[in-house]
């Protein structure tokens, strides 16, 4: 189920309590309303639905936003999110800007899943896929480099004109390598 929520812009991060509020009400709304038709199982928030585009539409400071406005992850509001999908038993997707310690003073708009079951979602940047797996993630990652995604994935699914055309574990990738000729030409 996607959310088209009411998005207000921040300019720190104790803004964004606004926006999870707001979310909060939507989520119980949509999926009550959809239930009883077709269970919900995935709630997807779209592009910016935490923090808005004020960094990008008032031209703030890449380095004052990354320290005042952007979020960390795991961090407190993809707790609050992990919550509200333990609450209502679905995945939420979700996009924000995003820290990573490795990078002082920059942002990154990262794409994250949360898991219903996991007590405290557990999530990871593209930089962290590698770390982050070890831990119990579902992480998905949609690419075309099969070869750099070996070390991280745990199973693989190749889509060809919307439908899965080969599912397997890495090792079984690895042991048909005509697969990469067959589906990506390579």
């Amino acid at each position: 189920m996607g959310l088209i929520p009411t998005v207000r812009g921040i300019r720190r991060r104790a803004d964004i309590r606004v926006n999870l509020e707001h979310l909060k009400h939507l989520t119980k709304t949509a999926v009550w309303l959809s239930s009883p038709d077709l269970p919900v199982r995935l709630v997807a928030i779209p592009e910016e639905a935490l923090q808005g585009f004020n960094n990008e539409v008032l031209d703030l400071d890449h380095v004052q936003f990354a320290r005042e406005g952007a979020i960390d992850i795991p961090g407190e509001e993809t707790a609050e999110l992990g919550r509200l999908a333990r609450d209502y038993g679905v995945y939420i997707m979700a996009q924000a800007k995003a820290r990573h310690p490795d990078w002082k003073d920059r942002f990154f708009n990262v794409g994250f899943i949360i898991n219903f079951y996991m007590l405290a979602p557990n999530m990871g940047t593209y930089y962290l896929f590698a770390e982050k797996a070890e831990g119990g993630l579902a992480i998905l990652v949609i690419d075309k480099y099969l070869d750099e995604l070996v070390a991280i994935g745990d199973r693989h699914y190749l889509i060809e004109r919307g439908q899965v055309a080969w599912t397997g574990t890495p090792r079984e990738r690895a042991a048909d390598p005509a697969l990469g000729h067959r589906y990506l030409g390579g």
